[in-house]
């Protein structure tokens, strides 16, 4: 079933190689801690759509129904503020090769609710799901520690990144 403007209504569905990333990284990543990389599946389709956007990265949805996570319709609700938000970040900076500034303005504040701009959404989450599964979950990472150090070094990759310099988070480690 392709996302259409009711994405937010019901329940969403990854199947195939996104369910098998999505349990992974909402999985224990190790015994000892006890930790996962992402408390709910939720979480992870927020931070997905946004670092698919970023990275301008958007993938199809798997055919493969053999295998699936869902998020439930309750949490889009209880979730609303960070999923409407990661949805006009979507929008608004997606599709810069498509949408002129104007046109991106106009399909986030004038005319939100279009299966196209859901479509597209889904597109990046999936895309960014991907790029969060391929930089966190290496064979290599074994320990809580290791898994934290691929996460540093990823979201140092935005820090990096940034040339408007706006956004200027130190120098620190991000955990």
């Amino acid at each position: 079933m392709a996302a259409d403007k009711n994405m937010f209504l019901k329940n969403y569905y990854f199947y195939g190689r996104h369910a098998d990333m999505v349990n992974a990284l909402v999985g224990k990543i190790d015994e000892d801690s006890g930790a996962s990389v992402f408390n709910l599946v939720i979480e992870v389709f927020v931070m997905s759509a946004i670092v698919g956007v970023m990275h301008n990265h958007k993938v199809k949805p798997d055919s493969d129904k053999s295998r699936d996570k869902n998020i439930m319709a309750e949490q889009f609700n209880s979730h609303s503020h960070d999923v409407r938000l990661a949805f006009k970040f979507v929008t608004l900076l997606g599709n810069k090769d498509k949408y002129d500034e104007k046109a991106r303005l106009n399909r986030t504040f004038r005319n939100p609710e279009t299966d196209d701009n859901y479509k597209e959404f889904e597109e990046y989450m999936l895309g960014g799901l991907e790029d969060i599964y391929n930089k966190l979950m290496v064979d290599s990472n074994i320990r809580y520690e290791d898994y934290l150090t691929s996460a540093n070094q990823f979201l140092n990759e935005f820090k990096a990144n940034d040339t408007d310099g706006e956004v200027n988070p130190g120098t620190d480690d991000f955990f």
